[in-house]
């Protein structure tokens, strides 16, 4: 085995990247025939492409998932990288600026932010494959990754080893598997099937998701784009198909709501324990319930703060037009790591004004990512004045992997939200 050590300052999460290579990058990624162009589409909800741009994507080209465009040239040498997200937008366009080469990809994994390294020790095959990845935090060993790989050079396992230094000391296994479903006439896959299993909230971090994947060859006429084909937009409208459940009314003292009926009232203390974390409005919960098991996340609370109003309801049209500045404001406040901890923001969407129930409320929505769990957890809250001066907090979550399942209850249930007192 051959072993390199790198020293590596970047954020790491999906893709794993920290050398130059000098072979043909077609090479690299164990392509057959003359390659123009790789396109991919991940039919999933879970946005990888967003993750891995918390890299420099010159440094994170991904072989196996997300939604992207590779080109090439005729040394079969890269020379566009273009992203997309989960809603099919582009997110970026990477070209070599003068002739620079962009940096090929070495290997792909699942690596936790929480594991930001120092350094990365890694093994190579005789083929030149990686076989182990070792992380270092302050000079210890804070994650080991071991791939394996099929008889045509194709990861099909990775094996996430992690261990957290605490009160306890406990060793984690994730693991990420790769089925090759089908392949072209070349004997390059073009579907592709990904499990992902955690040890790490099992139940809610299992997921399993088809990647489709289609190779244009040099003298062959230009093929419709995959992510306008008809198998991509029809897995988008199912995914956009929202199911509709009962809701149950509660009283809240100073108002009254309506909540899912799948959603029961959680354990503050349990939930504390369980995330090492304390947030202070806990104090000021009027209610906070969660999903009744735990094969889904998802939470829904309400918090009340005397004297905090803002003087919503008074503000004019002209007021409620969005302000940039203000904007990042509130996101800097977010992006606070004394309060997030272990928590990373992912997508930040600007904020608007939303009217319930004939009373204003300001509305931010972001997604977020950590605390152990790979799924990313997309997060909405209203905030509203009070009659008596006070603040209303209406804050939703869930995993993005089950938007169909949960965003629309949630965003019915806020609806029914109104005041007993006037």
């Amino acid at each position: 085995m051959k072993k390199i050590e790198v020293v590596c300052v970047l954020f790491i999460h999906l893709f794993l990247s920290c050398t130059n290579v000098n072979e043909r990058d077609i090479k690299l990624m164990h392509l057959n025939g003359d390659v123009v162009k790789i396109e991919t589409v991940s039919l999933t909800s879970v946005p990888i492409m967003e993750m891995s741009m918390n890299n420099n994507p010159k440094r994170c080209i991904a072989v196996a998932e997300g939604n992207y465009i590779l080109t090439f040239n005729r040394r079969g040498n890269i020379i566009r990288y273009q992203g997309f997200g989960i809603d099919n937008e582009e997110l970026f366009d990477v070209s070599p600026i003068r002739g620079k080469k962009i940096i090929a990809p070495v290997s792909i994994g699942n690596i936790s932010i929480s594991n930001n390294p120092d350094s990365v020790h890694f093994e190579q095959n005789e083929d030149g494959e990686l076989v182990v990845i070792e992380l270092f935090k302050n000079n210890k060993l804070s994650n080991r990754i071991h791939i394996f790989y099929d008889q045509f050079h194709r990861p099909i396992m990775y094996v996430n080893d992690k261990s957290f230094v605490g009160s306890d000391i406990f060793l984690q296994t994730d693991t990420n598997l790769y089925r090759y479903l089908d392949n072209d006439k070349y004997g390059n896959w073009t579907k592709l099937e990904i499990e992902y299993r955690s040890s790490h909230y099992p139940e809610q971090n299992h997921v399993v998701y088809s990647v489709l994947r289609q190779i244009t060859y040099r003298g062959e006429r230009e093929k419709e784009p995959l992510i306008k084909q008809s198998i991509v937009n029809d897995y988008m409208v199912k995914r956009n198909q929202f199911t509709i459940h009962e809701l149950n009314p509660i009283s809240l003292g100073i108002a009254s709501i309506s909540i899912p009926n799948y959603m029961v009232p959680s354990d503050t203390k349990n939930y504390l324990s369980q995330t090492n974390r304390h947030i202070p409005y806990f104090d000021n919960d009027l209610c906070r319930y969660t999903y009744k098991d735990k094969s889904k996340y998802a939470s829904f609370s309400i918090q009340y703060t005397p004297n905090k109003g803002i003087g919503l309801d008074e503000m004019t049209e002209d007021e409620r037009v969005f302000n940039q500045e203000i904007d990042n404001e509130f996101r800097k406040q977010y992006e606070n790591p004394e309060i997030q901890q272990d928590l990373a923001l992912l997508i930040w969407y600007p904020y608007d004004f939303v009217n319930i129930n004939n009373h204003w409320a300001l509305r931010q929505r972001y997604i977020r990512y950590g605390n152990g769990a790979w799924v990313p957890v997309y997060v909405e809250s209203y905030l509203m004045d009070t009659p008596d001066g006070g603040a209303i907090t209406i804050t939703t979550s869930y995993q993005v992997t089950h938007r169909q399942y949960f965003h629309q209850d949630f965003t019915n249930s806020v609806q029914t939200f109104q005041y007993i007192f006037n």
